[in-house]
């Protein structure tokens, strides 16, 4: 499945699944948003936040506050470590192997 160019590609299907278990435990739905802070991160760092909710069960006053916040947080530390988020290292690989030719050459400026 694509995603629309600015929106996240969807969770997979056992993070959707997962989600929709602790929407059902919880008696809330994660809104839009914080769907989208979850596709952002990319699969890995968005089971650690799932996996952080389920943890802290009955507590969680709002679902998707919660994961919002959390998803922010995972962000800041992936940016920190020098690890891009699943939208960037979709959008933003770089600059092509070509570009890097044409800007690597030596220039020679006549005095």
């Amino acid at each position: 499945m694509q995603s629309s160019p600015g929106c996240p590609a969807p969770l997979l299907p056992v993070l959707s699944a997962e989600l929709a278990r602790l929407e059902a435990q919880l008696g809330q739905i994660a809104d839009r948003w914080a769907r989208a802070h979850l596709a952002e991160l990319g699969d890995a760092a968005a089971a650690r936040v799932l996996r952080v909710v389920a943890e802290t069960g009955t507590r969680v006053r709002s679902l998707s506050a919660f994961i919002n916040h959390l998803a922010k947080q995972e962000a800041m530390q992936r940016n920190a470590a020098g690890i891009p988020t699943a939208e960037n290292a979709a959008c933003c690989n770089g600059p092509s192997p070509a570009l890097h030719k044409v800007f690597s050459k030596p220039i020679s400026v006549a005095l």
